[in-house]
């Protein structure tokens, strides 16, 4: 008989709370269970997470450094591993870089004002090649309508 699929899931996290049991708090870069994908591990922490068997905490594994990980424990065990503070990073909002995006802003404004679809906003050098032709073209007698012709 062939096992369910949450028998089969049901089974792997088994092994991840044993892999807990046996090496403690780790960082989803520590934990490796042969046989199970980095995707599955996620998976299968979250489940444990949304079951309130494993926490999760913030930690900075290198000293000076400013990128902080995740790390995993069960709910009975103590924090095991050793953090440190995490140096200030970057940030995004630098004035340099809000210039640069205020910049690029007012650049794809000129652009927009600049390739307008509307063709009675266009000057000579935005014309497009075809409409330049079908400008130069002559135009055919008009016929048809004399009150208009002879207007």
């Amino acid at each position: 008989m062939k096992p369910s699929p949450d028998n089969k899931y049901n089974a792997v996290l088994d092994r991840i709370q044993n892999y807990f049991k046996t090496n403690g708090e780790s960082t989803l870069g520590m934990i490796y269970v042969q046989g199970i994908s980095v995707i599955t591990i996620e998976g299968a922490l979250q489940r444990l997470m949304r079951h309130k068997l494993i926490t999760r905490r913030q930690v900075c594994i290198k000293e000076g450094s400013s990128r902080v990980l995740w790390a995993y424990r069960l709910t009975d065990q103590k924090e095991s591993l050793v953090t440190f503070t995490p140096t200030p990073s970057r940030t995004k909002g630098t004035p340099s870089s809000l210039r640069n995006r205020n910049r690029i802003k007012e650049r794809s404004a000129e652009k927009a004002k600049r390739y307008s679809t509307d063709p009675d906003s266009w000057t000579m050098d935005q014309e497009p090649e075809h409409y330049k032709l079908l400008r130069t073209l002559p135009l055919p007698p008009f016929e048809g309508y004399p009150e208009l012709e002879a207007a």
